[in-house]
């Protein structure tokens, strides 16, 4: 193979990674933002519920804390999901666009110490 095919190839393989990658990333941000809008909703229908449920003015009061301080605690994890993949797309794509070659080894350059105390 000469080098030029060996290019092609090598961009080529890159490519279909980043496509794969950019597809699993779309796929994770239609799930999660799915998972974002059912919390949504079921925020929604239970603020509407609040005021037929509640026995008193003091109980309402109660359970819309409640629901909001639950639907806070919701959404801080569905944001939290969020940031920690946003923080990790640069580094997958790094590895996908240029992998990290392993250094070669380096032979060991003789210690001054060492010749020195052959010397003496």
């Amino acid at each position: 193979m000469s080098q030029f095919e060996n290019v092609v190839s090598n961009i080529s393989g890159r490519s279909k990674q980043l496509l794969n990658h950019t597809a699993d990333l779309v796929e994770w941000s239609a799930q999660k933002n799915l998972a974002i809008v059912s919390d949504l909703t079921s925020f929604s229908v239970a603020q509407i519920r609040l005021p037929v449920k509640a026995e008193s003015f003091a109980a309402y009061q109660e359970s819309v804390k409640e629901s909001y301080s639950a639907y806070g605690d919701a959404m801080k994890v569905h944001g939290a999901d969020v940031v920690a993949r946003i923080r990790e797309v640069p580094s997958e794509v790094r590895d996908i666009v240029a992998p990290v070659a392993k250094p070669a080894k380096k032979a060991a350059a003789p210690k001054k110490a060492a010749a020195t105390k052959k010397a003496a």
